[in-house]
């Protein structure tokens, strides 16, 4: 009932803002995809929520940490897949339908799917072999379970490009529906499918091919979508390419998700090579809980990409300012009660995935904490990234990876999962203060609930 409330008054406060008659479809547009993002935000972290009980009933917290650290890989080496290129062209179409340059358009789509099929397959081959060559980096029940799935990387990096093309053209909640509802609702039905067939033989292994098997079905029906909601233009005009322009802006991008994956990733990563899978199950069960307070971060930052860079391609830094303060204070506003409630009743939610997972109070505590200073500022990264400043947001999210490694080799050997959860909230700290600072240096933009009009 509390997000219904918050989504009418977020509404409410985005109309008082963009209520003359000239910005009516720019409201129609935030309304509609932030709401409809955050409903499918919260459908998914309810299947996403579903999928992990299920997973830590049938798997316990080692076969689940397996699964887990196996997933965690995998989005390691889609980052290099994807070279920058998904953020690059939510930036560039948004620019592009602006300025109606359809020619650039078609361009740079055809020539990203074929750097992504090159890429996909380059680094598929090399983990499978590195991880076959160094299996001590990799925990022994983890290592059968990568090597399904890596299967699915060409699949998730071509799907994200279609995606991305699908939000710069308006197609905010149409994009995510295949990723974000459709795949985690079959692979529900499949892994109870599967454990009520095979029972005690159903393994990460089984797991990861469900995986596989899903994004199948996603990525086709992620293609239908996308070849309906590209504009007729697109498909007429002929294809005009800047391959060297596109890769020189799509670097940064690339080493600004890099450090944002290492940031994520790096405490999972470490924290099965120093102490276990059992130990990265129970930290992700946690880590699960606390991600619960991501949902309204992630509706705006989907929704307000190409809002942000639409403005400022008019240079209409006043609005740009009125829409960034209320987006925060509404993010502020709806992630405390859920870190309230998650510290409240952390065992009841902790004992749902079996009582192994107990031991995890702690670390949720802490990364419910690290939620709340993401949310203090709201979507801070894609703004810099929207106004043609990745390579600031790069320095700043470099800065907080840089101190996670540090802090996770420091604190994990002794602390374990708690160490982890310590070192991603101060690294957090450190990338949020960054990219503050420097959105009010470079914009005059203060990217606070506190800022005024």
């Amino acid at each position: 009932m509390s997000n219904l409330v918050l989504v009418s008054q977020l509404k409410k406060k985005i109309s008082t803002i963009l209520a003359s008659k000239q910005n009516n479809n720019l409201k129609q547009f935030i309304l509609k995809s932030v709401a409809g993002t955050f409903g499918m935000s919260v459908a998914s972290a309810a299947l996403g929520y579903m999928i992990t009980l299920l997973l830590a009933r049938f798997l316990g917290a080692k076969g689940y940490g397996a699964y887990t650290f196996a997933l965690t890989l995998i989005g390691l080496i889609k980052l290099p897949t994807l070279l920058g290129l998904n953020t690059l062209i939510i930036r560039e179409l948004s620019i592009s339908q602006t300025n109606q340059s359809w020619n650039l358009s078609s361009g740079l789509l055809r020539w990203s799917n074929r750097v992504i099929i090159i890429s996909s397959a380059i680094l598929a081959l090399a983990a499978v072999y590195l991880s076959w060559r160094f299996p001590q980096l990799i925990p022994s029940d983890a290592l059968p379970v990568f090597w399904i799935g890596i299967l699915s990387l060409p699949l998730i990096a071509l799907g994200h490009i279609r995606q991305a093309a699908m939000q710069a053209f308006g197609h905010i909640i149409k994009a995510q529906l295949p990723i974000v509802l459709a795949r985690p609702m079959f692979l529900v039905a499949l892994f109870c499918g599967a454990y009520l067939t095979i029972g005690e033989q159903f393994t990460a292994s089984w797991a990861m091919g469900m995986y596989f098997i899903a994004n199948v079905v996603a990525f086709v029906l992620l293609l239908v979508y996308f070849n309906q909601s590209l504009p007729p233009e697109i498909k007429t005009v002929i294809p005009k390419f800047d391959g060297w322009k596109w890769i020189q802006s799509a670097l940064p991008m690339l080493l600004l998700d890099g450090m944002y994956l290492i940031s994520t990733q790096t405490d999972t990563v470490m924290l099965g090579s120093l102490k276990g899978a059992t130990e990265v199950g129970i930290y992700s069960v946690a880590s699960r809980g606390a991600s619960l307070n991501s949902l309204i971060l992630f509706a705006f930052n989907v929704s307000l990409g190409p809002t942000f860079a639409n403005l400022y391609a008019a240079n209409n830094f006043k609005k740009l300012q009125q829409i960034v303060t209320q987006s925060c204070r509404m993010i502020l506003l709806a992630t405390l009660p859920i870190s309230l409630g998650l510290v409240i009743f952390s065992s009841s939610f902790l004992l749902m995935f079996g009582s192994e997972f107990i031991e995890g109070q702690n670390i949720l505590y802490i990364l419910c904490a690290g939620q709340i200073i993401n949310a203090s500022v709201g979507s801070v990264a894609v703004l810099l990234n929207m106004t043609r400043n990745q390579n600031i947001t790069a320095i700043g999210v470099g800065a907080g990876a840089v101190m996670n490694i540090i802090l996770n080799s420091a604190l994990i050997p002794q602390w374990g999962a708690e160490g982890a959860a310590m070192a991603t909230v101060a690294s957090s700290l450190l990338c949020n203060s960054i990219l503050t600072l420097s959105v009010y240096k470079r914009l005059k933009i203060l990217s606070s609930p506190l800022a005024k009009f």
